[in-house]
């Protein structure tokens, strides 16, 4: 397992591959913030999340699912992914790209819908999209990925994750559906494979086995 991250970053390549922490004199009352108390109360029984949640599940399984079929090792993906080889990229999604595409459209409907309900939807979770990373940036985030039990805790009955993984995969699929539909093609495969990594930083901060 991956060490936990405070800061999620959104992997997304396009052509190319190319808190402030207030200090004060008197200590904080441990206390969650009233709009996290009150998003833990209502997330689980809202129907949008609820919708939001099956959709970014399905993708999960359809992302774990090419990578066995195609026995690709996240170390691998994560190679394929860096030296922006698209055509090795294409060939794994080539199956499910498009569902996962449809996918990510219909989450971001629903993610959109969310934070008009809960303004502090959006800033639950501390998801870093960055439109315009560069290879030494996504090197760093991506050091460890060989560590990850991603697919094999897919698959776990032990293995929860809580709704700020949601929050998180919903922040990541927003410029990854923008990517896709900007890109598409062989370029779009390595935006999906952008967001599967993505997915998989986010199960290892949002995740835990129980």
């Amino acid at each position: 397992m991956l060490m936990k991250k405070t800061i999620v970053s959104c992997l997304i390549l396009a052509s190319s591959l190319m808190f402030t922490v207030s200090c004060n004199d008197e200590p904080n009352v441990a206390e969650a913030p009233k709009e996290e108390v009150a998003l833990d109360d209502v997330l689980p029984y809202d129907a949008d999340f609820q919708q939001m949640q099956n959709l970014i599940d399905e993708n999960t399984t359809l992302i774990k699912n090419a990578l066995v079929k195609n026995n690709i090792s996240l170390d691998e993906l994560r190679g394929y992914y860096l030296n922006g080889d698209e055509e090795k990229l294409a060939e794994i999604f080539s199956e499910v790209g498009g569902k996962i595409s449809d996918n990510l459209n219909s989450i971001n409907v629903q993610f959109h819908t969310l934070e008009t309900k809960y303004p502090t939807f959006g800033e639950s979770v501390e998801c870093s999209p960055l439109a315009n990373m560069t290879k030494s940036d996504a090197r760093l985030a991506l050091a460890d990925i060989h560590e990850s039990t991603f697919i094999s805790d897919a698959n776990d009955r032990y293995y929860r994750c809580g709704w700020r993984y949601y929050v998180c995969l919903g922040s990541i699929g927003l410029p990854a559906a923008a990517c896709f539909v900007g890109s598409g093609g062989i370029i779009g495969a390595a935006c999906l494979a952008g967001y599967g990594l993505g997915a998989i930083l986010c199960a290892d901060s949002y995740c835990t086995r129980i």
